[in-house]
């Protein structure tokens, strides 16, 4: 009886679990400041700008992005450049924030599954953004069109993408099935 127990309390968790733990773009993953490069790698994601330099925000830099930190694009000395976040996998339920907005900035970012546009937003205010709605994300293309400062960008959160597998008809039966023998056991023992 413990074994089929156990069978069916491991089936029920892999099946129920929804296995996505909450992953982040951690900026404490090189250190702060003009990177010299136009790409930064962190475990997660690889951002290359299309300006001049990167520069990195550390988690609680300037008193934005306590949690993971941020980044922007330089160009003309500004967090005006176009970049690109491209994930080392698939996501879902992803938001982050923005910072440092001056009059004049804007920006269009772009989530993409492959070559696939799944949605778009404009972005003309500090905040927080949420693009939960836009499914499997591979990559962000941000078109920073800003003539302030431009904007930082960070505290990126998101899920694992998880496939959609369907569950075959015939396994509700093999655990109910299960579970009567469970009861027979019972009963008998």
């Amino acid at each position: 009886m413990t074994k089929i127990r156990s069978i069916l309390l491991a089936t029920a968790a892999t099946l129920f679990a929804s296995g996505a733990m909450a992953a982040s773009l951690d900026f404490a993953e090189v250190s702060s400041g003009f990177q010299g490069s136009l790409s930064v790698e962190l475990s997660n994601a690889t951002l290359t700008s299309t300006g001049t330099d990167s520069f990195v925000y550390g988690p609680g830099d300037f008193g934005v992005f306590e949690n993971w930190g941020g980044f922007c694009g330089i160009t003309n000395g500004s967090c005006e450049a176009d970049f690109t976040i491209d994930f080392a996998y698939a996501i879902q339920d992803l938001t982050f924030q923005t910072r440092f907005f001056d009059t004049g900035d804007t920006a269009m970012v772009s989530a993409y599954n492959g070559t696939d546009l799944v949605g778009s937003l404009g972005i003309s205010s500090d905040g927080d953004w949420d693009f939960s709605g836009f499914g499997q994300i591979t990559s962000l293309v941000i078109d920073d069109s800003s003539s302030g400062a431009g904007f930082a960008w960070g505290e990126f959160v998101f899920n694992p993408a998880v496939p959609n597998v369907p569950v075959p008809a015939s396994l509700p039966l093999l655990l109910a099935g299960l579970g009567g023998l469970v009861a027979l056991r019972r009963r008998a023992g």
